[in-house]
């Protein structure tokens, strides 16, 4: 039985039938399958961009060409790169989207960034269907060689977790909201390990002047009631049970959120 080709991906912020010109830009330079990750990244948002596809990438496999397009530099001077991280590859702008997911693969490796040169398309708005469609296409039908140039440093982007810092009465982390998703669960960069080394599931949080319980499941606490959880993705996410929890709690994307621990002298010196 033969084996299925990897799939080229796609990751945008754009949900229209742009996405559709680019699968038949993908299409027409190879025949791998093209898989859609997700075309509602918050428009222009390179965090939720480079969210997402580090939470999505691990689990495709070698050999899978990831195209991400959230380009707020569309028709700039801003670099196309091409990336080898471990075993996969990705094709996108030069802004930073690109680099977490980047480090996430590699591991303990480092990801080799190149330009990839391109010359202007005649429209200067979508280089995802010009560009980077295309490029991607080329990877995966001739490998990374047939698009990279000199190996750059890219342009970087962290979403790597704050610290605890130790207080007279506990813990206190310093974190952002890098992704609220459609149920209106405010996703922040603060490690759930993170968080279950200074205090336990039962507890509660600090939060921007919020008292919130500290639960496992949003089934743990009343319909309607705020609460602190944390979601499949690994990170301390603010929610509400069968609500929107960043409204619930007044959060956009992006802003800093000061979570705090209290414990016991005793808890905090054991």
């Amino acid at each position: 039985m033969p084996q299925n080709r990897p799939p080229v991906t796609l990751l945008t912020d754009f949900d229209d039938f742009y996405v559709s010109a680019m699968r038949g830009a993908v299409s027409s330079v190879t025949d791998a399958p093209v898989h859609d990750i997700f075309h509602r990244v918050p428009p222009q948002d390179v965090r939720a961009g480079a969210f997402i596809l580090r939470n999505v990438a691990p689990y495709y496999p070698d050999g899978t060409v990831h195209c991400v397009v959230v380009d707020p530099g569309v028709g700039t001077e801003r670099r196309s790169l091409v990336v080898e991280a471990g075993d996969q590859f990705l094709v996108g702008p030069d802004n930073g989207v690109l680099v977490p997911v980047a480090r996430e693969l590699a591991g303990k490796d480092e990801p080799r960034y190149y330009d990839a040169p391109y010359d202007e398309p005649e429209s200067h708005t979508f280089h995802g269907r010009d560009v980077f469609a295309p490029q991607a296409g080329r990877v995966a039908e001739e490998g990374i060689g047939a698009i990279a140039g000199e190996r750059v440093e890219p342009v970087t982007l962290n979403i790597d977790a704050p610290n605890f810092d130790a207080t007279d009465d506990g813990y206190v982390a310093h974190a952002d909201v890098v992704y609220i998703d459609r149920f209106g669960n405010s996703v922040t960069n603060l490690s759930g390990e993170d968080v279950l080394r200074v205090t336990e599931y039962g507890a509660t949080l600090e939060v921007d002047g919020h008292t919130l319980p500290f639960e496992r499941t949003y089934a743990s606490v009343a319909e309607g009631e705020p609460l602190a959880l944390i979601g499949s993705h690994g990170n301390l996410e603010l929610a509400a049970r069968e609500a929107r929890g960043a409204d619930a709690l007044d959060l956009s994307a992006g802003d800093e959120v000061v979570v705090s621990v209290e414990v016991s002298k005793d808890t905090k010196e054991n």
